[in-house]
């Protein structure tokens, strides 16, 4: 069964979303230009065996080598699964760092921030990855700053506020790749 894979890319092809507008069956159901540290994030639909093999598709579908490319593997879901929710306006996606022991917390009080839109535990550089949106970009500023820092158990975070993105929605059970 083909799960989730988050990627986070620096120095990215300027065009890669644009590309992927174009683009027909592609692994990618959604990818964003964002603020921050990474100027790219994705979700990617992979087979768990076919993961080791994602650094090798990194420069064909981002144009950046795997160097500058972090990934993530969602371990658990929370009550919503990033992009196969609601579509707002303005979006960010919140990289948190959680103490020991406290990511099952942090997802479950990060679910009742104004906004949340989808949540994962995830193996990865970070423990938990959010996504958060609002309608302006006043409102989504409010939500990071007073929603995101109230939570216990947080040790940090790091935001990237989409710029432009393309959504390809998901794919159907029988269009998947084998």
């Amino acid at each position: 069964m083909a799960g989730d894979l988050y990627v986070f890319g620096r120095q990215v092809d300027p065009g890669a979303v644009d590309r992927f507008r174009t683009e027909a069956n592609t692994p990618v159901r959604f990818v964003a230009a964002t603020t921050g540290p990474f100027s790219l994030f994705a979700v990617m639909e992979t087979e768990p065996a076919a993961r080791g093999e994602v650094a090798s598709q990194l420069e064909r579908y981002f144009g950046s080598s795997p160097a500058n490319v972090e990934t993530a593997v969602p371990l658990r879901y929370g009550p919503m699964v990033l992009r196969y929710t609601k579509r707002y306006e303005e979006m960010a996606f919140v990289r948190i760092r959680t103490e020991p022991g406290m990511a099952t917390e942090v997802l479950g009080a990060t679910a009742i921030v104004p906004g949340y839109n989808g949540s994962a535990i995830v193996a990865g550089s970070f423990d938990v990855l959010v996504e958060v949106g609002a309608d302006d970009p006043d409102q989504l500023a409010e939500r990071l700053l007073e929603g995101m820092h109230r939570v216990d158990g947080i040790m940090w975070t790091d935001s990237a506020v989409v710029l432009d993105h393309f959504y390809r929605g998901p794919k159907e059970e029988g269009d998947r790749k084998s």
